[in-house]
């Protein structure tokens, strides 16, 4: 059923990412502190870490706005095998079918997780701009704790397909997840922040 993971990015690290995209997988498993990556940059040996040359980490570490951040990449929110129930607790969608739309726009409360831009040209990762953080952000602060519990209630059999919703998996889990990726997007729309989201399998 795969795995979804998402994560919150400043513009400027966002902007240096789709010029330097090899440096994410790198941010990813240094929690996204920049001090780390300085580090690495200065010994030049982040290839032991990630795909990213030592050119790769200089050239991100350099574009404007980068070194005055604090924090390149927060996260990531894990929602594992569980996204594709929580999309469908969201946007009362197949996740599956979703993903069949081929880069066709996706409403708002759909597109936090599926949809967005690509960061690059093969990359697993997808990116929601503010302004469209903004607006997922907007659709999804009415789905609040209580009424996203209401629609838990037979979320199994209305989804219809062990495929997207196990009925073994813990309901209070999934709305766990649901409510802390609603979280995410109201915290990240109201710093104007960017979020990106990488799906896998």
């Amino acid at each position: 059923m795969g795995y979804a993971s998402v994560y919150v990015v400043p513009p400027a690290a966002l902007a240096a990412l789709r010029r330097f995209p090899s440096v994410l997988d790198l941010l990813d498993e240094n929690e996204g502190e920049l001090e780390s990556l300085q580090a690495m940059a200065e010994t030049a040996k982040p290839s032991e870490y990630s795909w990213a040359s030592p050119a790769e980490l200089r050239g991100f570490l350099a574009e404007p706005g980068v070194g005055a951040l604090e924090w390149c990449l927060d996260g990531p929110l894990d929602l594992d095998a569980y996204w594709t129930a929580v999309h469908f607790l969201l946007a009362k969608e197949n996740a599956w079918r979703a993903l069949e739309r081929a880069g066709a726009p996706a409403p708002p409360v759909a597109a936090a997780l599926i949809g967005g831009t690509p960061l690059a040209r093969g990359s697993d990762a997808t990116v929601r701009e503010p302004p469209f953080v903004r607006e997922i952000a907007k659709a999804l602060k009415p789905l609040a704790p209580k009424t996203l519990r209401a629609r838990l209630r037979g979320g199994s059999a209305e989804a219809g397909d062990p495929e997207i919703w196990d009925p073994s998996w813990d309901a209070d889990e999934i709305l766990d997840r649901a409510k802390e990726l609603r979280s995410l997007y109201l915290g990240a729309a109201d710093d104007g922040n960017a979020v990106l989201v990488r799906i896998g399998s």
